[in-house]
């Protein structure tokens, strides 16, 4: 992969669940802001969003219907096939992932099977938890976090920390396998990741 970007133009396929008129976060706007180097660099970017009904709204959903709302989002056989046909018919040498949550839990099945080189970019821990909040818990011998490898950390609702919360954490350790590269804010958050199965 840097290889491709040192000796050549390439085009790039950037996943990320907000962008443009929807955008709103720091990830949001460091997706705005690779997007425009790499096109200033002379790379062809293209940004697909595939999205989960009702993401819009998850902040404002009491706690049951938002844990039913991240079952449908890890199975959205829909945002599969947007992102299916985005890269057949962009063809991109490289696809660059970001926070998926939102995007459908099959994506990352989808561009494996493209067979396409993969880099994903951890921006929080969405992976991980869907709320992307962390807890830290005191004394940090003590409490579920510590019994699962957290640490002095844990997921802050109980709704994540609960079975539907490692039942999320299996199934996106499971679909998500190993990218050809990862890219983190810090060594921190890409030893937590690793710590509790991912890549």
């Amino acid at each position: 992969i840097i290889t491709l970007f040192l000796f050549s133009l390439v085009k790039i396929l950037m996943v990320h669940n907000r962008y443009g008129a929807t955008a709103r976060g720091g990830a949001e706007r460091v997706v705005e802001r690779l997007v425009a180097e790499l096109e200033r660099r002379g790379h062809v970017v293209v940004v697909v969003c595939p999205s989960t009904p009702g993401f819009a709204s998850l902040g404002r959903m009491p706690a049951l219907l938002r844990a039913c709302w991240h079952v449908l989002d890890m199975v959205n056989v829909r945002a599969a096939a947007v992102l299916r046909r985005a890269i057949a018919a962009h063809r991109p040498d490289i696809i660059h992932t970001h926070n998926l949550v939102g995007c459908g839990g099959l994506a990352p099945r989808v561009i494996r099977r493209s067979g396409i080189p993969w880099v994903h970019t951890l921006h929080d821990a969405q992976l991980i938890t869907p709320s992307g909040i962390l807890t830290k818990i005191s004394p940090p011998h003590q409490g579920r976090g510590s019994e699962r490898g957290w640490g002095d950390l844990a997921p802050t609702t109980a709704t994540e920390r609960s079975f539907v919360g490692r039942w999320f954490r299996a199934w996106r350790t499971w679909m998500f396998a190993s990218p050809a590269m990862v890219i983190a804010p810090s060594r921190w958050l890409l030893d937590l990741h690793r710590s509790l199965g991912f890549f």
